[in-house]
């Protein structure tokens, strides 16, 4: 947390806002969250640390977009990026799907999951001017999507070597051999955040909307399926999902669970921009971990990895 309450009324009163009860959100590891009431309607005040101000105003412009296409997300109200960066938006009511899907009967799971897959076929639609990391509203890091893959595998190598680990080296190198094999990929918008944390559910079972877009990426829709499953693992509600989505490529779906884990390995000493402390990798993504050794790759008879690697 590196936000206080106090301080965060008083930035809301800066645009307007009259806070009548206002409370901490104790989840998300990003942003500090606070729920805040005025008029009958409940607000949430999603503040960024230093150094990640810029994506108040890329998140606003990136939810007024998706309500422009009737994608379920919180409706936007406005955005700050001088003294405490934040965006508010009003609160989607329900709860976190984490917290309610066991409790739902099979036919409204099916129903709600048929939902989420609809409105994030959505976002993956939107046709972006880039590819890979967002950088700021429609521009990207990258000039194709084999870059933003190579840049990532590149940078879990570097760790690698430092630790002087040969074998997760010769992962680095299966990365790289995969994806070159991958097919032309177009520079569609992709949710990087899809988890059932991000996923608003009504009391009623039914879809509310969806929530966090700091981590839109844009190329291979896929990719934000192995996010998912990187993390949430092969529960009902991932192999619901995926089933109604029509995955028909599982290996590139595992190819990016794995990659989430190269991308997060350059910062596992560090705490998460929020100021909390990581969990270690392996327990934060335990399918990807134990997707390793499918794109494992050997080095040559003295045991040396090439292809840059």
């Amino acid at each position: 947390m590196f936000t206080h309450a106090s301080d965060i009324r008083r930035e809301l009163s800066f645009i307007g806002y009259k806070p009548e009860e206002m409370s901490f959100v104790q989840r998300g590891v990003m942003t500090d969250k606070f729920i805040f009431s005025q008029g009958g309607q409940r607000y949430i005040a999603r503040c960024y640390p230093p150094g990640r101000e810029w994506l108040a105003e890329m998140e606003y412009r990136y939810l007024k977009l998706f309500e422009s296409f009737h994608i379920k997300v919180p409706k936007t109200c406005q955005f700050k990026k001088d003294g405490q960066a934040m965006l508010v938006y009003e609160m989607l009511e329900g709860y976190t799907l984490s917290e309610v899907y066991e409790t739902l009967s099979d036919a409204v799971k099916e129903t709600l999951c048929r939902d989420i897959v609809i409105h994030y076929k959505k976002i993956s639609g939107i046709l972006e001017t880039g590819f890979g990391q967002v950088t700021g509203y429609h521009t990207y890091a990258h000039t194709s999507w084999n870059d933003f893959l190579s840049e990532a595998i590149a940078g879990a190598a570097t760790v690698f070597k430092t630790q002087g680990n040969k074998e997760k080296i010769q992962l680095c190198r299966g990365l790289s051999a995969y994806a070159k094999k991958l097919p032309t990929i177009e520079h569609f918008l992709v949710w990087g955040d899809l988890s059932t944390d991000n996923i608003i559910v009504k009391p009623d079972g039914t879809l509310a909307g969806f929530i966090d877009f700091e981590g839109l990426i844009a190329g291979d829709p896929l990719f934000g399926l192995g996010h998912l499953i990187a993390h949430e693992q092969e529960t009902d509600f991932v192999n619901r999902l995926f089933r109604l989505y029509g995955v028909d490529d599982r290996q590139r779906v595992d190819f990016y669970a794995v990659l989430r884990y190269c991308r997060l390995l350059p910062y596992g000493s560090q705490k998460l921009p929020n100021g909390a402390e990581r969990m270690p990798i392996e327990q934060f993504l335990p399918y990807a971990y134990k997707r390793i050794r499918l794109f494992m790759q050997p080095g040559d008879a003295k045991g040396n990895i090439r292809d840059g690697i």
